[in-house]
């Protein structure tokens, strides 16, 4: 180990971002270096102000031990600033003058101030209703976000219209700021949203880092949903919103007789073609649907689950349909990330589209800290949403600290542990039953009396602990910026500060003119801090058309589009309706028109029959288990015992025997059938045969099962079709073929007449049956 090494092993020791080490780190760190460490042989850098990390164990005491136990010679103060104009050291230098024990911690300019550019660097902006409007301090949490959402959006448009200046590090020059100049640096990302919406507003174009923003994209619900449909064609609500989207583009009208003209959804998307009630292009639509998403399903088992996206993403269009949306190559790249993700997790090798469909529910229900893909380098142009923590060790030509007045959170759990009071549990919340509980639930009054002295004790340390981190977080903040610097919050001019970092800021300035009330030492320069009071336009002149006015940066409001939907005439009902034509193309799924656990059921079933071993009665329930681990990984044990109880009478028994004995057998056998074969109008039939095999005649004969509540005309339709197609595929002339029944009911029905003439029939009682 290290540790054991020779002692002239290890000459020298560097340790960067030393602010970041946690106890075991310090301990570890000390051993390596022995009793040598201040001698020279220890070499640690760090900025204690900078340790941000507390989460993780890190301990910004550990660095201030380490130091003082280096002669004073060893230390070094690193205070020339590289980064930022002079502006913004300034007022980093004047707020957190007396926040850390550092006398000689002031930053030291070595740029000098952008060219050309007298307007102040540093700008407080707080934004409040105007006058009439409700209080801000009535408003939510929420509310105050959105407003301040929108002064922020409006002001970064005023001043990049204006012609914001910044300096260029790569041409050496100063030059017009534009979007990808700008960042805004969260405290938490949770509450992004309302940032997102006003920057789209006011036209911008930007990037969330990091969060869980890219299961919120509306292009990855899509691909899901498609997805979802692909593996579970009977997934309504998958359908529906696969329908809609961009990838099928079918309008609400179509969308509604679709699911109102036939049975279901499901039935209406594979009978559109005589679907009177559709207009042209929404059956064009749909019958495009149809066939991709059963050429896809043909595919699902086939190939791997990325190669299967991308296809689905390049037969589509729907790439070209998100590049024509505003954030078109966003939204594209997100679409792409997700061929990435799905690459993945075929790598890990065995998992079928089942498994990776039920892994982005999953994630949808629980997101996960998935960033939404870049579509820009350093040099881009989208403004940047980010945690101070992804920004550590970043900078930025215009950095914007928003929701300065957010509280840091204080869920403490219910068990603890401090190196110092030791073990810690929490008494109970539910304390109804206490004397002297307050029965409107105020537990402040008493709040002593309920806990122990050491969970107090602890509360009191947690609490000044996360003060702390939050004001070194508000530091690593306002040092990522280059040029500018924005604090914002939708705070009222009377309204009390309750974060750390707008309490220390309230007290080092005056809020409202910027002026820097603490005393500075001498030969401090007093910062000069620029207040933006009102940003907002004015309520824009009712046009003469309409009353109203659109929002500046093209988006299209509400009442405009609801307005729209009560003008446009909505499709009626065909009283009179042509003909059904004959349809292009009917799929046999023996899961047609069943209920969707009853489906699932029979989707199991089909692939417990699959299996070889499945037919000797001793591996039945083994390889029952194996089938729904692959095919539906979430199937509940219960729809496993119903699949088992269904198949092992017939497995068991004289037909279970004679596939088990039977040298030739073929298990799923997919066909494609014309009929009539020489029609002009004629239609494409798809089914599967699920056994083709020898009796003990050794005469051929094929096998379906179906389960109860399947269609009687289309299953024989599909046993007749299943014959004909054996044949046709060299497997050789079918003598008899048998339909069994499953579960309650359970049935069998042999046929042996496999001519045209009862195929004919068979064909009209489906197709004039709509219910069949």
């Amino acid at each position: 180990t290290v540790r054991d090494a020779p002692y002239g092993a290890l000459q020298r020791v560097l340790v960067d971002e030393f602010q970041d080490t946690d106890p075991v780190q310090g301990e570890i760190l000390e051993r390596l270096t022995g009793e040598a460490f201040p001698s020279g042989r220890l070499f640690l850098v760090g900025d204690a102000k900078q340790s941000i990390y507390r989460f993780r164990g890190a301990r910004p005491e550990i660095f201030e031990e380490f130091r003082a136990r280096f002669p004073e010679s060893g230390r070094l103060s690193l205070t020339e600033n590289f980064r930022s104009v002079p502006g913004i050291l300034d007022f980093v230098n004047a707020l957190f003058a007396d926040t850390f024990e550092d006398p000689d911690a002031a930053l030291v300019p070595v740029v000098g101030p952008v060219p050309d550019h007298d307007q102040p660097v540093v700008e407080f902006l707080w934004a409040t209703e105007s006058e009439g409007a409700a209080k801000s301090s009535n408003s939510s949490a929420h509310d105050r976000r959105e407003l301040e959402a929108r002064w922020l959006a409006r002001r970064l448009r005023q001043r990049l219209d204006a012609g914001w200046m910044v300096r260029d590090r790569q041409a050496r020059e100063v030059r017009r700021a534009h979007p990808g100049d700008v960042a805004f640096l969260f405290r938490a990302m949770t509450d992004v949203g309302p940032y997102e919406s006003a920057l789209v507003e006011e036209g911008f174009d930007y990037h969330v880092l990091g969060g869980s923003a890219f299961y919120a994209q509306q292009e990855v619900h899509d691909l899901i949903n498609v997805l979802s449909v692909i593996e579970d064609p009977l997934d309504a609500v998958a359908l529906a919103g696969t329908l809609r989207s961009p990838f099928f583009c079918l309008s609400d009208d179509g969308l509604y007789w679709l699911s109102t003209a036939r049975h279901d959804l499901v039935e209406g998307l594979q009978d559109a073609d005589a679907i009177a009630q559709l207009s042209e292009r929404d059956r064009r639509h749909a019958c495009r649907a149809r066939d991709l998403l059963s050429q896809w399903r043909g595919l699902k088992d086939r190939v791997a689950i990325a190669a299967l996206v991308d296809r689905v993403l390049d037969e589509s269009g729907y790439e070209a349909a998100l590049l024509g949306e505003f954030l078109g190559d966003r939204k594209r790249a997100n679409a792409r990330k997700l061929v990435r993700l799905a690459r993945q997790f075929d790598q890990q090798g065995g998992f079928t589209l089942a498994a990776f469909v039920a892994r982005l529910r999953a994630d949808l229900k629980r997101p996960p800290r998935e960033e939404q893909a870049a579509t820009t380098d350093e040099q881009g142009t989208s403004v940047r949403l980010m945690s101070i923590h992804q920004a550590k060790g970043l900078e930025f030509p215009i950095v914007v600290i928003p929701d300065l007045n957010r509280k840091p959170a204080a869920d403490l759990g219910a068990v603890a542990f401090d190196p110092t009071l030791g073990p810690l549990v929490r008494r109970g919340k539910d304390r109804a039953a206490e004397p002297g509980t307050s029965a409107t639930g105020d537990d402040t009054a008493d709040a002593g009396s309920r806990e122990s002295l050491g969970w107090l004790a602890y509360q009191a340390l947690e609490r000044h602990h996360d003060e702390r981190e939050a004001l070194r977080l508000f530091y690593v903040a306002t040092t990522r910026a280059r040029d500018a610097l924005i604090l914002s919050a939708g705070l009222g001019p009377s309204e009390q500060p309750k974060s750390p970092a707008m309490c220390l800021l309230e007290g080092r300035f005056d809020r409202q003119t910027g002026r820097c009330l603490a005393s500075l030492p001498e030969g401090w320069r007093p910062p000069i801090i620029h207040v933006t009071r009102d940003v907002l336009d004015p309520a824009p002149s009712p046009s003469p058309s309409s009353g109203r006015t659109r929002t500046r940066g093209g988006r299209i409001p509400l009442f405009e589009v609801a307005e729209a939907i009560d003008r446009s005439p909505v499709a009626g009902v065909v009283t009179a309706p042509a003909a059904p034509r004959r349809p292009g193309i009917v799929d046999l799924d023996p899961a047609w028109g069943l209920a969707p656990t009853s489906a699932r059921l029979d989707r199991l079933v089909r692939a417990i029959l699959a299996e070889s071993r499945a037919w000797n009665p001793r591996a039945l329930a083994r390889a029952a288990t194996q089938a729904a681990r692959w095919h539906d990984p979430l199937a509940p044990t219960s729809r496993v015992d119903e699949a088992i109880a269904c198949l092992k009478p017939w497995i068991g028994g004289r037909i279970g025997q004679d596939v088990a004995g039977s040298e030739a057998t073929e298990r799923g056998v997919a066909w494609t059938i014309t009929w009539p074969p020489d029609a002009v109008d004629s239609t494409v039939f798809r089914g599967v045969a699920d056994l083709v095999t020898k009796d003990r005649q050794g005469e051929l004969q094929v096998l379906l099962f179906s389960i109860a509540g399947a269609s009687e005309s289309r299953e024989r339709l599909r046993l007749l079709l299943s014959a004909r197609a054996a044949e046709s595929l060299g497997l050789g002339r079918v003598r008899r073929g048998w339909r069994i029944r499953l579960g309650p009911g359970r049935g069998l029905s042999g046929e042996e007449c496999f001519d045209a003439a009862a195929i004919d029939a068979a064909v009209r009682e489906t197709l004039d049956t709509p219910s069949a």
